[in-house]
């Protein structure tokens, strides 16, 4: 998708959460596929700038990590509110 990550997508914030943790845990599935492990999560591209700037959006990313696998270590950017 042309600008994929690059573009500011405006959606409920629960959406967020849903698609970040369904997004993680397919990344663990190809992880485990390949025999290996996820053990940090960070958002990329436009998701994180979005993040550090809206606290909602961050719970929302927080609560999908955490929902997925607690011990996922959760990369923010330091004074952002992913912090």
């Amino acid at each position: 998708l042309w600008g994929f990550g690059r573009r500011e997508l405006k959606m409920p914030v629960s959406d967020i959460e849903h698609l970040v943790a369904y997004q993680i845990g397919a990344l663990e599935a190809i992880a485990r596929a390949n025999g290996l492990s996820v053990t940090h999560v960070k958002p990329h591209g436009q998701l994180h700038n979005m993040a550090i700037v809206d606290f909602d959006i961050a719970l929302a990313i927080a609560k999908a990590v955490k929902s997925v696998n607690r011990d996922l270590i959760f990369v923010g950017l330091n004074g952002s509110e992913l912090e």
